[in-house]
């Protein structure tokens, strides 16, 4: 699994609350895909 490219928003480089979500929507279907199985 590999996060789609983003722009970081947060402090020093690192992702903001926003960011977070965003990535959340990315990881959470393919975790549950991967503990279905």
């Amino acid at each position: 699994f590999e996060f789609a490219q983003m722009e970081p928003n947060g402090c020093g480089g690192h992702p903001n609350l926003r960011d977070h979500r965003k990535m959340a929507e990315q990881l959470i279907p393919f975790l549950g895909k991967l503990f279905d199985n």
